[in-house]
């Protein structure tokens, strides 16, 4: 008997040191940095920084300043909703109307051009095996082949998955899933 309540006290008494650990959180708004207060994606990269998309661009946090890319900085819209790092480390940008963008050692490249306006909104992202890379658009699936930088666009294969509901893909990269869908939200 008294064993059990030995055990019983030490339990609780590890019950409570566990749940009695502070964390700190900090908040930060456009006083301290951030473009918006709303942001639309968070995704942390491989090398430990943050990226925020917001309606005014997207930002890079290191732990204590954010580095902005607008317009300005060459990102073809400034509404930007959606992130995916591929395999080269590149950061995506996927916006409401302005199309692909990505961010390779801090310099944006975009391939608005190289879309037709009407696939200009993009939802996600996910990369093949061979390293091109699928958008996932409002009206369409675009592969982009980085070896030719080439966009190869088909309509049918939206369709079809678009007629049967929403699909969810999911894969395994460096230990962490990335999911993505004809909907954008998994």
């Amino acid at each position: 008997m008294i064993k059990k309540a030995f055990l019983s006290i030490l339990l609780c008494s590890l019950t409570l040191y566990t749940s009695a650990q502070d964390h700190t959180f900090k908040h930060y708004t456009t006083k301290q940095g951030l473009l918006s207060n709303a942001s639309q994606s968070i995704l942390t990269d491989s090398n430990g920084y943050l990226w925020i998309t917001t309606s005014e661009g997207v930002q890079k946090f290191n732990g204590s300043t954010f580095k902005n890319f607008t317009i300005k900085e060459g990102l073809s819209s400034n509404f930007a909703s959606n992130l995916f790092e591929d395999s080269r480390g590149r950061i995506w940008v996927a916006t409401v109307s302005g199309g692909a963008n990505y961010i390779e050692n801090d310099s944006v490249v975009s391939l608005k051009d190289k879309l037709p306006q009407k696939f200009a909104h993009i939802k996600s992202f996910l990369e093949m095996k061979n390293g091109n890379i699928i958008y996932f658009t409002t009206k369409g699936i675009i592969e982009y082949d980085d070896v030719q930088a080439k966009v190869r666009v088909d309509d049918s294969v939206f369709k079809l998955l678009v007629d049967d509901g929403p699909i969810c893909l999911f894969r395994m990269f460096k230990g962490r899933r990335q999911s993505t869908t004809t909907t954008g939200y998994c």
